[in-house]
């Protein structure tokens, strides 16, 4: 817990920095939801209790969050994937919304603060044994809604 302790506040610390006006106004983060409940909203909260800074989070997902950097939306986007990863859901974004598939600007800096492992655990009195990543996907996204598709009870 003590080195989680120590990636949010890194974390907060570059978010400023890589901000530039983060005293003279709200700063805005967009970008991962995963990153958004994990440590950008309590961070969000003890930064601006003790500086007054306004951070306004929005967990819009991390190709959404680059495109609104992209776009000039937000000073910083948050992610929570590689720098390959990163792209990839970018354009994919893009793509989505009909834009052409845009260069990563050269000024961009990517700063990887730490790297997280998510583990699925299922309940022991449920009968799924394995899931696959694609099954994952589709709980995590509500495609599949009913633990029956993927082995379990009809619940």
């Amino acid at each position: 817990m003590k080195q989680f302790g120590k990636h949010l506040v890194m974390a907060v610390t570059i978010i400023l920095l890589v901000a530039g006006s983060a005293f003279a106004a709200d700063v805005a983060l967009w970008g991962s939801t995963t990153c958004q409940k994990r440590f950008l909203e309590p961070g969000a909260k003890a930064l601006q209790a003790a500086t007054g800074v306004k951070i306004k989070v929005f967990g819009v997902g991390t190709g959404k969050g680059m495109v609104a950097l992209l776009d000039g939306k937000t000073n910083v986007s948050i992610t929570s994937n590689n720098l390959e990863g990163t792209i990839k859901s970018t354009q994919k974004v893009l793509k989505k919304d009909g834009k052409p598939a845009a260069k990563i600007p050269e000024n961009i800096q990517f700063h990887e603060i730490t790297k997280d492992i998510i583990v699925p655990i299922v309940n022991k009195s449920n009968p799924v044994a394995s899931l696959t990543w694609a099954q994952l996907a589709g709980l995590n996204t509500g495609k599949i809604t009913n633990w029956k598709d993927v082995g379990g009870n009809d619940e």
